[in-house]
């Protein structure tokens, strides 16, 4: 399973433990945000938990549901087919987005 981690300092976070493999460090001071893009290869293997988000608890208690990798999917995938129709017009460069980033939708789509 992979896992994704914003930090200051990688140093300690950069090498293998317990046999497993190092994680992979992308450091964003470095990335050329003005080469073209292509979009990222994804597996559709990731079935566990992506995320746990708490509901609001508006209509009963709140609690924690565990939302799949493969309902992540299913979400992006159905908001560019709705918001783009034919797949052939999905851009392959960036998405404009003003969900904002404390919302599930933001969070994903953003």
């Amino acid at each position: 399973p992979f896992s994704r981690s914003v930090v200051g300092d990688v140093t300690k976070y950069a090498a293998s433990h317990d046999g497993q493999p190092a994680p992979v460090v992308v450091e964003v001071d470095l990335l050329d945000l003005d080469s073209p893009r292509q979009m990222p290869a994804f597996s559709r293997q990731h079935t566990g938990a992506a995320y746990l988000q708490y509901t609001s608890g508006s209509t009963r208690t709140p609690a924690g549901v565990i939302v799949s990798h493969t309902n992540v999917i299913a979400n992006v995938t159905q908001s560019m087919y709705g918001y783009f129709g034919d797949p052939a017009k999905i851009p392959t460069g960036t998405v404009v987005s003003w969900l904002p980033l404390y919302h599930d939708m933001g969070l994903i789509l953003g």
